[in-house]
């Protein structure tokens, strides 16, 4: 599947080309599950010089063990909701990188004075 992952943040939608993905219920322990993978490329070929993105080229996301009803995904919308209890999904450490540099970067723009006792 080609197509384009975007991440929403207060400056700027970062665009990341899909490489490849996929996605399939498995049948265990007589239950399905959900399993999804998204793997993007790293080229920046698309993105402006001062982007966000330059620090965080590549991310992979994977969705895995979430419960499902059926084998048939085809044509339907599944809400997956991590809790502390529980866990499906996992975001590749670039990602989080990304995240917690975009909330430092929008904390110190609204904060003065940070000091770090």
């Amino acid at each position: 599947m080609k197509g384009i992952l975007k991440i929403y943040h207060p400056d700027e939608t970062l665009k990341y080309n899909i490489r490849n993905t996929y996605c399939k219920a498995v049948y265990s322990n007589q239950q399905h599950f959900l399993e999804v993978e998204i793997i993007t490329d790293d080229s920046l070929d698309h993105v402006d010089d001062d982007s966000l993105q330059y620090n965080f080229p590549q991310l992979s996301l994977e969705v895995f063990d979430f419960p499902i009803d059926s084998a048939e995904i085809e044509g339907k919308t599944i809400k997956i909701n991590d809790s502390d209890e529980e866990t499906y999904t996992e975001v590749d450490l670039l990602m989080m990188k990304m995240l917690i540099s975009m909330i430092m970067s929008f904390f110190l723009r609204k904060t003065k004075k940070v000091s770090f006792r």
